[in-house]
């Protein structure tokens, strides 16, 4: 399938995503001579009417609102910037949502597109990632916001959306001595496997999920 339609998801709450993973996102999609748009959401977050009450948890929720607003507003700029020096096709969107809806919006998104860039924090849960994944029927690229320095990882596209459906290789547990003499059989074997659609993105990992 060619992919000329790129959709990179931009994190503003609760905290940014890194200016590391638009560079990255870009460099693929040139690579890929691909038209790229940059999503980020504005998050509100809805305090129940119990509390409003108190006045305090209504100025936070407006503070948390005013800084998503702030990280999404930096990341589109960053990233149109420099998607212009790059001489990109792109696009930008600035949304609003409350918080516990972003995450079905970005899947009604990623639809409409050939392939989904979508990054992992460590720091907190990952359901942006996992409702892109499962939900959209489209494939996407997931990039770790922090990769280990040195890390290069090649995953083809998965013919099922988890992991652990991934085949078991018919070599897997023999001898060294049997790895030795079949090495490079075995190489042609995972490369014919991996076929056109293999990632040199480092730390990235390859999902195509079927609706």
């Amino acid at each position: 399938m060619a992919i000329k339609d790129v959709l990179l998801t931009l994190t503003s709450y609760p905290e940014p995503t890194p200016v590391s993973v638009i560079d990255r996102a870009l460099s693929f999609a040139t690579a890929l001579d691909a038209h790229i748009a940059a999503i980020s959401y504005e998050v509100h977050i809805q305090v129940p009417g119990s509390f409003i009450s108190f006045g305090a948890a209504e100025a936070i929720a407006g503070g948390e609102a005013h800084r998503s607003y702030e990280s999404a507003k930096g990341l589109l700029a960053t990233f149109e910037a420099a998607a212009q020096r790059a001489g990109m096709l792109h696009e930008i969107m600035h949304e609003k949502s409350l918080s516990h809806r972003v995450s079905e919006r970005l899947v009604e998104y990623a639809r409409l597109r050939d392939l989904t860039i979508v990054s992992v924090p460590e720091s907190y849960d990952q359901w942006y990632a996992e409702a892109i994944i499962f939900g959209s029927g489209r494939p996407a690229l997931v990039l770790p916001e922090s990769p280990h320095s040195g890390c290069r990882r090649r995953v083809g596209f998965q013919p099922l959306c988890r992991p652990s459906s991934r085949r078991r290789h018919p070599d897997a547990g023999e001898s060294k001595e049997g790895a030795r003499r079949h090495g490079d059989k075995r190489e042609g074997h995972r490369q014919k496997a991996l076929g056109p659609g293999t990632c040199e993105e480092p730390g990235a990992t390859w999902y195509r999920c079927h609706p």
